[in-house]
């Protein structure tokens, strides 16, 4: 039976002024992207423990789902991450702790007498259980201390004065704390939750000595403590990958300083000559994460602290780069929609500098405070008490742009996808793009971001597309200040378009078959549908068709199959897509050289 794709397509005018000229090249490819992600510190246990199931729902909805409403504008960002925080046993202690904020403060499984009571961080659960039914490809496990049980001073932060102290884990209990962690990953893998990867040790180079739970590490004690808990995993049959070392900064990565037990990591533990080298170990995953804080003060220090790390994790038999906490920690613009679009800004440079296969977002939802403005949220809380009332009190939130603006990244471009090359757009001050390829050629996802003032017309040129492909639909999406993800009018492939000031565009390019190879297209002279535009329920007929039946599929824009049916001959067929509307205008009338593609 022959197989054909109905293709739509919705061609827009635009007025033609100065352009700027975009070259990409399918043929030109860099790192393969694992996922885009966020934490679920330090808030959400509270959420899931007091709020409302709606509020949490709708929460879960716009981190997770990969849907689109009846217009065809999308409902969540589809976040292919996400990380759990294991806490350490703050929250038992109380003040005791030396954490004043009682949201920062985290219970632990692991009880004194040595039992587990695996009800604790049940807000937490609830969240990452969500995670799990939306289909969230990686699930993160990641610690900031290790138990309480296992400090030199019996608390989940150290009693360091400098950055140059050891850490707080006991002489003697690397292998206790490696197999607490395993356990963990145990209790959950029998519970059909996976951990894709376990991060035991975060920012190692700081004191943290209040504040939060936290650890010190020199880079011998994170190779032990590697080497234990790459053993316990493999014994206990586990095939979680170790993530190491959440650095503070990209420039612990690569430079030498006065710390020299806790920086030059890559080489340390990469280069087999390096004193910590951790490369052979078999669950160590072959790439090194960093926080991007404190690296974004101005352009030519976002650059030249992303091309050392990027040039010395080659040179380190091409190790992967991860970037796996940021938001505007160090950077703070006056308006809320400046902070947002310079976060794209931030993933651009992430991606295309560094050359980042991981990017995750800090705190996913906090209150606002201190006229911190949007800089640390992707979702705002809004406790019953206010913006300084307690969290366990329930109350509503409100959906920040920073929320779709990662979404621009996020929900497009799915793990296995390749960066690929794109030039003419990578000014840091105006218009950034990157451009990547999914897994099985038929799709280019294109994400401009223009921190500019004024807006920028392109033309785009396409070179070495995969063979026997050519463009069939180029569909953007928008965040700007009017709009939060909209889907805009389909362009043709030959357009010119206008990215907007102060705003980020996704352009979700597919690709038709265009093989002779495979079978020669049926002509049709015409292929008519009724009603057009339509909401859900409308007719299809092939007129005067050469010969067969025909297997139609309708995609919806992100590829995901939403409708097969079969159709006649030159009978009509009626497809009823009024339970998922889609709201699409198909071109009249619909010819078999452009919109119609034999599979």
């Amino acid at each position: 039976m022959s197989k054909y794709l109905l293709s739509l397509l919705l061609i827009i005018p635009i007025a033609i002024s100065a352009q700027t000229k975009v070259t990409i090249d399918a043929s030109v490819t860099y790192q393969t992207i694992q996922g885009f992600g966020a934490s679920d510190a330090w808030n959400t246990d509270f959420v899931g423990k007091y709020w409302s199931t709606s509020v949490k729902e709708d929460i879960a909805k716009k981190l997770f789902t990969k849907t689109f409403d009846s217009n065809g504008n999308p409902e969540g960002i589809g976040l292919s991450r996400w990380r759990f925080n294991i806490g350490a046993g703050s929250s038992e202690q109380g003040s005791e702790s030396n954490i004043e904020m009682t949201e920062r403060r985290a219970e632990c499984f692991l009880n004194q007498n040595g039992t587990y009571t695996w009800t604790k961080q049940s807000g937490q659960q609830w969240f990452l259980n969500q995670a799990k039914t939306y289909g969230v490809e990686n699930l993160v496990a990641f610690v900031n201390s290790p138990p309480r049980f296992y400090t030199k001073n019996g608390r989940t932060n150290s009693d360091n004065k400098d950055i140059y102290g050891s850490t707080n884990l006991k002489d003697g209990y690397y292998d206790d704390y490696a197999m607490f962690l395993t356990t963990i990953l145990k209790h959950f893998e029998d519970d059909g939750t996976h951990f894709s990867q376990i991060s035991p040790v975060n920012e190692p180079q700081y004191e943290w000595a209040n504040g939060q739970e936290g650890c010190p590490w020199k880079n011998q004690e994170i190779k032990q403590l590697a080497g234990e808990l790459n053993t316990a995993i493999v014994n206990n049959g586990l095939s979680t990958k170790i993530l190491l070392a959440e650095a503070s900064s990209y420039k612990d990565l690569y430079q030498m300083n006065d710390n020299a037990d806790k920086c030059n990591q890559i080489y340390g533990f990469f280069n087999t000559s390096g004193s910590a080298y951790i490369g052979d170990y078999s669950q160590v995953l072959q790439g090194i994460a960093s926080h991007s804080y404190w690296t974004d003060g101005d352009d030519s220090t976002i650059t030249s602290v992303r091309q050392n790390t990027y040039n010395k994790s080659q040179e380190q038999g091409k190790i992967e780069v991860y970037q796996t906490e940021y938001n505007l920690l160090s950077k703070s613009y006056d308006d809320y929609l400046t902070n947002s679009i310079f976060l794209g800004k931030m993933i651009y440079a992430d991606l295309t500098i560094a050359g980042a296969s991981i990017w995750d977002y800090w705190t996913v939802l906090e209150r606002e405070r201190w006229n911190q403005k949007n800089r640390f949220y992707l979702i705002r809380l809004i406790p019953v008490g206010g913006d300084y009332g307690e969290l366990n009190t329930g109350g509503t939130i409100s959906v920040n742009k920073n929320l779709w603006v990662l979404g621009n990244y996020s929900l497009f471009i799915r793990p296995g996808y390749k960066r690929i090359q794109i030039s003419g757009a990578n000014n840091l001050s105006g218009l950034m793009g990157s451009a990547y390829i999914s897994p099985d050629s038929t799709k280019i996802i294109i994400v401009y971001v223009n921190l500019g003032i004024s807006s920028v017309t392109i033309s785009q040129a396409f070179n070495n597309l995969p063979s026997d492909s050519e463009i069939s639909s180029i569909t953007p999406y928008i965040t700007d200040a009017n709009n939060n993800l909209q889907v805009q009018d389909a362009i043709s492939k030959n357009s010119t378009y206008k990215i907007q000031a102060r705003s980020v565009t996704t352009l979700v390019i597919d690709f038709e078959n265009t093989s002779s190879s495979i079978e020669q297209k049926t002509d049709y002279s015409e292929l008519n549908i009724y009603p057009n535009p339509t909401k859900g329920l409308f007719q299809i007929k092939v007129i005067n068709p050469e010969s067969g039946n025909i297997d139609l599929t309708i995609n919806d824009m992100v590829g995901n199959v939403t409708c097969r049916s079969n159709i006649n001959g030159s009978q009509h067929q009626t497809i009823d897509k009024s339970d998922n509307p889609f709201g699409i205008h198909f071109s009249q009338p619909l010819k078999s050289a452009h919109n119609i593609v034999k599979l």
